[in-house]
């Protein structure tokens, strides 16, 4: 009799283990979960719609005219899921991310006089990190770094590490020493 408890107690805790895994697939819609062209960025943990990509270089020049964007292109995310975004007012959950094409000239210059000095840590950024903070459809625009992204200080004049002029706050501003382009994210304050 015991040897049969033991038999059930291991086929009890196997389907359960079986059902709790079989559970963690509901709900989880992975990178390519598409609802009324939404898309769920896992790394990020955002949501967002690829076909919502910016080239509108008149709104980075808005934001951020202190790297003189000649072109690039933006997009904006959220972390509420959309079908359960309410309306309140309240600082909101919108991240703007965006790469924008500034010119060597221009990346040197930021290198020179804007250059961020992290509070903790290397001021180099690895770039996979870079990679994986941005959305999907823009990491293509923003190339690669093998030698690593580098911090700036391209917000308000007021609060020139933080803030954008709409007064969102820089998670991330970089560049690519050589390279031509700004990589930004922001989120709403």
């Amino acid at each position: 009799m015991p040897h049969s408890r033991h038999r059930a107690r291991a086929v009890c805790l196997a389907l359960g283990a079986g059902l709790v895994l079989a559970g963690c697939g509901v709900g989880d819609r992975g990178e390519d979960w598409v609802d009324d062209g939404w898309r769920y960025g896992m790394g990020q943990h955002l949501y967002y719609r690829p076909d919502a990509v910016s080239t509108d270089v008149a709104l980075i020049q808005a934001r951020l005219p202190a790297i003189e964007a000649s072109e690039g292109v933006w997009l904006e995310a959220q972390r509420t899921p959309p079908e359960t975004r309410e309306v309140i007012p309240a600082p909101d959950d919108y991240v703007w991310h965006a790469v924008a094409v500034v010119g060597p000239e221009k990346v040197e210059t930021l290198l020179a006089e804007h250059s961020a000095t992290p509070i903790t840590g290397d001021p180099v950024i690895d770039d996979a990190a870079v990679q994986a903070q941005l959305l999907p459809p823009l990491a293509e625009h923003a190339g690669s770094c093998p030698a690593g992204w580098v911090r700036v200080l391209i917000g308000s004049e007021e609060m020139p590490e933080h803030t954008t002029e709409g007064s969102d706050w820089i998670d991330m501003a970089v560049v690519c020493p050589g390279g031509d382009r700004v990589v930004a994210t922001t989120f709403d304050t």
